[in-house]
């Protein structure tokens, strides 16, 4: 189990709102709360041990997912977000928007030669 200490400061320039953020992870799961935020469940345990965490990080049934708290009053997240489309290997082609990548077979001319060097790689190596 580890405990990152980090101060968020206001990307407005016109605002001087610095956040307390508190991460604390382990094998299982990632977890970060917010000073002055809480979730329904509890009122007890110190910054930075994850019990008063708004924002979670895990992995559930292979898929790696995000659950929020937005809401104090409601002990269930009010967001469970699926992040499987996030995975690199889902990235479109640059040149088709089709799905080279995953269907070589398929796959469109500009893809397979990279004809206008829309990857940068070598052939075969692509991460998008």
């Amino acid at each position: 189990s580890q405990t990152l200490t980090q101060t968020l400061r206001d990307q407005n320039a016109d605002h001087d709102t610095r956040l307390a953020l508190s991460i604390a992870s382990d094998d299982h799961s990632v977890a970060i709360e917010a000073e002055g935020f809480n979730n329904c469940t509890t009122d007890d345990g110190e910054a930075g041990d994850g019990h008063k965490s708004i924002i979670y990080l895990e992995v559930w049934e292979g898929k790696l997912r995000c659950l929020v708290w937005g809401n104090i009053n409601q002990e269930d997240p009010t967001h469970i977000i699926d992040l499987s489309e996030a995975l690199i290997a889902n990235r479109n082609c640059h040149y088709c928007q089709g799905n080279c990548a995953r269907d070589p077979e398929h796959a469109c001319d500009g893809y397979l030669g990279d004809v206008d060097n829309l990857y940068g790689t070598k052939k075969g190596d692509r991460d998008g």
